[in-house]
C-alpha cells in the first residue's frame, strides 16, 4: 500500500507530518517534526526504489543516485540532507528546513510592486550559490543540472543550494558524462545547449545561474519560448534577449550564456564577480594606506589553456593564468623563440559591425610611442578580441609594494615625479597627436622597464570598450575623473587619474579615502590632500577639481608645477640641443646638388613614385591639394566644411580658446562634438517676453582617414533660436561670416609647418648613417612615426653624429624593401630616453607631379 501522507501521519517512526509544502514533477515535499522537536522538510520522491538497476527512466532510482554522488560534501551554503530512506519501495529523503525559496522571495518582492529582488541582495545570494556550485565542480567533478529558483532556499539570510536528483559526474575532467541525461528530466528555461543534446559540460551551471539571475533581477528571461520544442531551438541557436538589464550587465550575461561552454566564464564565482564589480580584493598591508587596497582576483579556471581556436598561437606555451577581470582575462606565454609575453583575452566589445571594428583596431595600431608597450589582435570573434602584449616585470603598483615593505609610506617623491612626469609627456603626446586618452589608468597600467616608464593598454577603454558601452568609470573607480561617471569625455581624465595616483603612491592614501564608495566622486567632492606640503596641495587639488575645464592644461603642466617650475616650451633639453647643432652643422656642409650618400649607394629609380605606392599600399592617399571650404545656408542653418592638417587634440585646444574670445556659454564640450551658445542682442518685445535670442554654434571634428593623424575635417554648423527677420540677416550678413573666419584661423595657425599630411606609420625601419665623405655605418633599428610624400618621422634609440642617413623603408613591392637618402632636420628627446626624429627625403632625381604615374594597386 502507498504511505499514507497526511497531517500526524509518521512515514517514517518518529517523524510527524505537519504540513504539505509543495509538489512538483519529482515528488512532494513536507514539513515535519523530527525526534527532539526539530522542524525538517521530508521529500517523498516518486518512483519506485525496487525497480530494475539500471532503469535510469525512473525517478527515484535517479535521485537515489543522485544522493550518493553528494552525500558525503560538506559545506555551509549546501542544504544538508539528514537521512535518506526507502520505505514500501518510495525513496525519503530528510532535509534541514528552509524559509523559502528564492522564487517565493521573488514574488514577495512582486507583490510589493518592485521588479524583482534587490541587486545587492541577489548577488549575495548568488555569490553563495557560486561558492557550492564551483566547490562540487572543481573538487568533486559534479554538475547540478538543475539549478533554479525553486532549488535555492533562503535559511536565515542565506542561501543554500538542494534538490540534487539530477547531479551528474565528470568523466575524468573531460566534460562527458558519466550517465546518460535524459531530455525530458531537465527544466528547459534555465538548461545550458549542450543539455538539449545529452551532453553535460564544466560549464551548465553557469549557463543556469546566469538566467536565473536575469529573471530575478528585471522579472524576464532571456528565451522567451512556452515549450520544450521551442526553449530547444532558442538556446541552441539563438542571441539571448538582454535588453531588460542594465548596459553594464549584459556583455558579462552574454559570456555567460554562450552557446560554447568554453566561452563562458571559468567559474561561477568569476560570472557573479563580474556582476558585483568585485575582481578586486584587499592587499596585504592595506590597513596602513587608509584605504581598501584593489588587486586583481585570481579565479584558477577549470581549464589549464585559454579557450582558443587551435590554430592562434599555435607556437606558443601557456606558462600560467594571471588573473580575471569583468573585461579581460590574462595569460602568462612564451613565444617561440623563448620570450615572455601575456595573452590578454578581452570581452565587452561589441564585434557585430566588422568594418567599424577593423578601423578602431587600425586606429589603436597607429597610437604608435616607444613608451608603449605594444600589442598585437591574434584573433577576433563574437564579442572578444585576443591580443599579445609584451610582458612587463614591474609596474609602479609593485615598486609602490617594495617600498611599503621597507617601512616607507610610498615611492620617494623625487623618483614618483620623474616616473609620472615621463608618463605625462607619453600621454600629452598621444592626446595632441591622435586624440586618445587612456581612460583606464592604474598603477598596475604604468611599467617600469629597467627604470624607464611605458604604459600598458593604452587606447582600449576609449576604442573598444566605450563604444560597446562598458561602464569603465565603474571599472576602474579608485582613479577614474567624475565625470566619466557621467559618461562624459574631457580632455584632462588622464590628468586626473595621474593626480590621484601620485597622492597614493607617495603617501599611501588615496585622497578620497573620507568618502567610503569611490564612486561618490561622481558626485564631485572635494579631495582630502591634508597629507601632502601646502604647495603641492595647490597644484593637485586644480588637477583633482571636479570641473575639467579649471585643471592644467596638460597632464606635462602639472608635473611640471609638481616639481617647482614652469619649463619654457623652446627649450628641449641639453642633450636634445646638442642634437640640433649637429644636425645644423651637419646641413650647412651638404646640398641636395652634391649628396654624398647618393654617390656610393645605388639607388632604385623612381623612388618618389615608389613612396606613393607605399602610402598608398599602408591605406593613405596620394598627393592632393587641401579641399577647399564649403559653405552651404538652408532653413536658416549655416554650414561650414574645411580640412585642416592639425590632429584632433591640438585641435580641441585651440577651439577652448576661440570660445573664450566670444561671449557666450559652453554647453557642451567633449570627444565628438562642442557646442557654443551665443546670446544674441534681443529686441524691445523679447525683452518683454523675456525671450533672448542666441546663436547655437556646433563643431565636430572628425579624421579623414582612420590611420591618418590628419588631415581632419571640420564641420561648423550655426543655428539660430528666437530670431527676428533683422536678426536673422545680421547673423546671415555679419555674425556667421565672422564665427567662420575666426574658427578657420585659429584651426589653421596651429597648422604644422608641412606641405604635405603624413600618414601614421607604426613600423619598424632601418636607418643607415652616411658620413661626409660617404660611407655609410652600420645600420640602426628604428621605430617609425608616420610618413609622407616627402619625408618620414621615426623614433631613434641614440644620437647621431651627421644628419644625413640612408632610410630603409618596407615595400609591399619587389624589391622587399627602399632605401632613400634623406636629412635629418628636426630632433627632440622623447620621455624614455629615445629621440623623435623628422627627416627629408633626398630623391635623387627630382620629379614633376605630371611625371608620376601610379598604376593600380592589385
Amino acid at each position: 500500500m502507498p504511505l499514507l501522507k497526511a497531517p500526524n501521519a509518521e512515514p517514517i517512526r518518529g517523524y510527524r507530518l505537519i504540513d504539505h509544502l509543495g509538489r512538483g514533477g519529482f515528488g512532494e515535499v513536507w514539513r515535519c517534526e523530527a525526534p527532539g522537536g526539530i522542524f525538517k522538510a521530508i521529500k517523498f520522491v516518486y518512483g519506485d526504489t525496487k525497480n530494475v538497476e539500471g532503469n535510469s527512466s525512473d525517478r527515484a532510482q535517479e535521485e537515489l543516485r543522485a544522493v550518493q554522488h553528494i552525500k558525503s560534501i560538506r559545506h555551509p551554503f549546501l542544504l544538508s540532507i539528514d537521512r535518506v530512506e526507502s520505505v514500501q519501495g518510495e525513496l525519503i529523503i530528510i532535509t534541514e528546513l528552509a524559509d523559502q525559496n528564492l522564487h517565493e522571495l521573488f514574488q514577495s518582492y512582486r507583490a510589493k510592486g518592485a521588479m524583482g529582488v534587490p541587486r545587492d541582495e541577489l548577488l549575495q545570494y548568488l555569490s553563495e550559490a557560486a561558492e557550492v556550485l564551483d566547490l562540487m565542480n572543481i573538487k568533486f567533478d559534479l554538475q547540478h543540472l538543475d539549478i533554479k529558483p525553486r532549488n535555492l532556499f533562503c535559511v536565515s539570510n542565506h542561501v543554500k543550494v538542494a534538490d540534487f536528483g539530477l547531479v551528474s559526474t565528470l568523466s575524468g575532467g573531460s566534460g562527458a558524462s558519466s550517465t546518460k541525461l535524459q531530455l525530458g528530466a531537465i527544466t528547459p528555461v534555465y538548461a545550458a545547449p549542450e543539455l538539449f543534446l545529452s551532453n553535460v559540460s564544466r560549464h551548465c551551471d553557469q549557463y543556469s545561474l546566469a538566467i536565473v539571475f536575469q529573471e530575478l533581477l528585471t522579472g524576464t528571461l532571456p528565451f522567451s519560448g512556452t515549450n520544450c520544442r521551442q526553449l530547444l531551438m532558442q538556446h541552441t541557436q539563438d542571441a539571448p534577449d538582454l535588453s531588460p538589464l542594465p548596459p553594464g550587465d549584459q556583455p558579462i550575461l552574454a559570456k555567460a550564456l554562450a552557446k560554447n561552454p568554453q566561452d563562458r566564464y571559468p567559474s561561477c564565482i568569476a560570472l557573479v564577480k563580474a556582476l558585483k564589480g568585485e575582481s578586486e580584493k584587499r592587499a596585504a598591508g592595506s590597513e596602513t594606506m587608509g584605504f581598501i587596497e584593489l588587486e586583481t582576483e585570481s579565479l584558477r579556471p577549470a581549464q589549464n589553456v585559454p579557450t582558443l581556436p587551435a590554430h592562434v598561437l599555435p607556437d606558443y606555451s601557456i606558462l600560467e593564468w594571471q588573473g580575471i577581470t569583468p573585461l579581460q582575462e590574462s595569460w602568462l606565454v612564451q613565444s617561440p623563440k623563448g620570450q615572455k609575453r601575456v595573452l590578454k583575452i578581452l570581452y565587452g566589445i561589441n564585434t557585430s559591425d566588422s568594418k567599424k571594428v577593423g578601423e578602431l583596431i587600425a586606429r589603436l595600431n597607429s597610437a604608435h610611442h616607444p613608451a608603449i608597450i605594444s600589442s598585437e589582435i591574434v584573433h577576433q570573434e563574437s564579442g572578444r578580441l585576443a591580443m599579445v602584449a609584451d610582458y612587463a616585470k614591474e609596474s609602479l603598483r609593485d615598486r609602490f609594494q617594495k617600498c611599503m615593505y621597507q617601512k616607507l609610506p610610498g615611492i620617494p617623491r623625487h623618483d614618483l615625479v620623474e616616473f609620472l612626469r615621463a608618463a605625462a609627456e607619453v600621454l600629452d603626446y598621444l592626446y595632441q597627436q591622435h586624440g586618445l586618452q587612456h581612460l583606464n589608468l592604474n598603477p598596475k597600467q604604468l611599467v617600469l622597464d629597467h627604470g624607464w616608464m611605458q604604459i600598458a593598454e593604452f587606447g582600449l577603454a576609449q576604442l573598444l570598450w566605450l563604444p560597446a558601452g562598458q561602464d569603465i568609470a565603474q571599472r576602474n573607480s579608485r582613479y577614474t575623473a567624475p565625470e566619466l561617471f557621467e559618461r562624459t569625455l574631457s580632455r584632462s581624465c588622464d590628468q586626473f587619474s595621474l593626480a590621484v595616483i601620485y597622492v597614493e603612491m607617495l603617501t599611501g592614501k588615496h585622497p578620497f579615502a573620507h568618502l567610503g564608495n569611490l564612486a561618490q566622486k561622481h558626485q564631485r567632492v572635494k579631495p582630502d590632500l591634508s597629507m601632502l606640503p601646502e604647495n603641492e596641495r595647490n597644484v593637485l587639488g586644480r588637477a583633482l577639481d571636479p570641473d575639467p575645464m579649471k585643471r592644467w592644461n596638460s597632464n606635462t603642466d602639472m608635473l611640471l608645477a609638481l616639481e617647482g617650475s614652469i619649463a619654457d616650451s623652446s627649450i628641449i633639453g641639453e642633450h636634445a640641443g646638442r642634437f640640433k647643432e649637429l644636425i645644423n652643422a651637419s646641413r650647412s656642409t651638404s646640398s641636395a646638388e652634391n649628396h654624398p650618400s647618393s654617390s656610393k649607394i645605388d639607388l632604385a629609380p623612381n623612388l618618389q613614385d615608389l613612396v606613393n605606392k607605399i602610402i598608398a599600399a599602408a591605406g593613405g592617399d596620394t598627393e592632393s591639394e587641401p579641399s577647399a571650404p564649403i559653405l552651404t545656408h538652408e532653413n536658416d542653418v549655416h554650414t561650414y566644411k574645411f580640412q585642416v592638417s592639425t590632429p584632433l587634440g591640438t585641435a580641441r585646444t585651440k577651439l577652448e580658446s576661440f570660445f573664450q574670445q566670444w561671449p557666450g556659454k559652453v554647453q557642451q564640450n567633449d570627444e565628438q562634438i562642442a557646442i557654443y551658445v551665443i546670446p544674441l542682442e534681443p529686441t524691445f518685445w523679447q525683452r518683454w517676453r523675456k525671450q533672448i535670442p542666441n546663436l547655437e554654434c556646433r563643431v565636430a571634428l572628425a579624421r579623414v582617414n582612420a590611420k591618418s593623424a590628419t588631415p581632419i575635417e571640420v564641420l561648423v554648423q550655426l543655428k539660430p533660436a528666437l530670431c527676428h527677420s533683422n536678426q536673422l540677416q545680421k547673423v546671415e550678413k555679419e555674425l556667421a561670416p565672422a564665427l567662420f573666419d575666426d574658427i578657420y584661423a585659429k584651426l589653421k595657425s596651429c597648422e604644422e609647418k608641412r606641405t604635405q599630411d603624413r600618414l601614421l606609420w607604426p613600423h619598424t625601419i632601418k636607418i643607415t648613417p652616411v658620413d661626409a665623405d660617404g660611407t655609410a655605418q652600420d645600420p640602426i633599428e628604428c621605430r617609425g612615426k608616420d610618413l609622407s610624400h616627402s619625408g618620414i618621422g621615426f623614433f631613434l634609440p641614440h644620437e647621431l653624429e651627421t644628419a644625413e642617413v640612408l632610410v630603409e623603408i618596407p615595400n609591399p613591392y619587389l624589391p622587399p624593401s627602399i632605401t632613400i637618402p634623406a636629412t635629418l632636420v628636426r630632433a627632440k628627446p622623447a620621455s624614455d630616453g629615445w629621440y623623435e626624429v623628422g627627416a627629408m627625403f633626398r630623391f635623387p632625381v627630382v620629379l614633376s607631379r605630371m611625371d608620376i604615374v601610379c598604376p593600380p594597386l592589385e
